[in-house]
């Protein structure tokens, strides 16, 4: 069973930069809000549904993608980053100096 089209996904992908895990949190936290309005709490003689506690759980779940992301995010701030070197004059190191 879908919850969300592709559209939607690939929404959610691009307002996220395609940060899978933010885009994961968003959608679990779309479909937590859709869960409490459409199933509510419901009991009967045989069966009973409680779609806060559902949502409740795709909350929690969102929230532990949101953590992935951040860290995520925090390991690629510490990661390799390129710095411009400039040399003397301008130059870059190694950079071949012609006279005419």
């Amino acid at each position: 069973m879908r919850l969300l089209s592709d559209a939607q996904l690939e929404l959610l992908l691009a307002e996220h930069d395609m940060n899978i895990y933010r885009a994961s949190a968003d959608a679990l936290r779309t479909i937590a809000a859709s869960e409490v309005l459409v199933s509510k709490k419901i009991r009967t003689q045989d069966l009973s549904t409680d779609g806060p506690a559902v949502a409740n759980a795709l909350r929690a779940l969102a929230d532990d993608y949101d953590e992935k992301a951040d860290a995520a995010e925090l390991a690629a701030e510490g990661s390799f980053h390129l710095v411009p070197f400039g040399g003397a004059g301008g130059r870059l190191e190694a950079e071949e100096r012609r006279v005419y």
